[in-house]
């Protein structure tokens, strides 16, 4: 059921959802979803267990299942948000594939800015904060973490045609 705030463009519906909204809405679209849809997510940061337990139940339930979470390789190791670590290795433990990744390189983007900075090799983030369940898409600024329940966020919840999903699913397998 689509709330009154939907909003159709072009063959998708869009709705605007604060974080704890976002993340609420995440789990359910979770809960709800035929055991034939993928679910792959992408987090900057990432530490709310309610969604860890969720992922993790789909894919014990399912093991079949594509279940696939990308997430910030520096926030994920050294990163200051509580407990991402220990989430992510239950996440592993239950049979969710993870990848930790980074940015491209810094220093041409600089340059290209006209930016003479000493790099390095220094590299940007996965900043990225996406839910895709089938042919639903969530996003926008809400991190997956708790924190960002109290946070001003703002993110889509995006309910996409075959089109609109196989566009979501490249960019998804491009990061991954």
């Amino acid at each position: 059921s689509m709330d009154r705030d939907a909003v159709q463009v072009v063959n998708c519906t869009m709705i605007v959802l604060n974080g704890a909204e976002t993340q609420d809405a995440v789990i359910k679209a979770i809960e709800e979803s035929s055991i034939d849809s993928s679910l792959r997510l992408m987090a900057y940061t990432f530490d709310y267990a309610p969604l860890v337990v969720v992922l993790c139940a789909v894919k014990v339930w399912t093991p079949a299942r594509r279940v696939e979470v990308v997430l910030d390789k520096s926030m994920t190791f050294t990163g200051q948000t509580r407990n991402q670590n220990a989430m992510v290795r239950q996440l592993i433990e239950a049979g969710v594939h993870v990848r930790c990744i980074q940015g491209f390189l810094l220093s041409p983007v600089y340059a290209q800015a006209g930016r003479s900075i000493a790099m390095g090799g220094l590299k940007g983030a996965l900043h990225a904060k996406t839910c895709i369940i089938g042919k639903q898409a969530f996003v926008g600024s809400t991190n997956w973490t708790v924190s960002s329940r109290g946070n001003q966020e703002c993110s889509m919840h995006v309910v996409m045609d075959d089109k609109h999903e196989r566009q979501f699913q490249n960019f998804f397998d491009r990061v991954w």
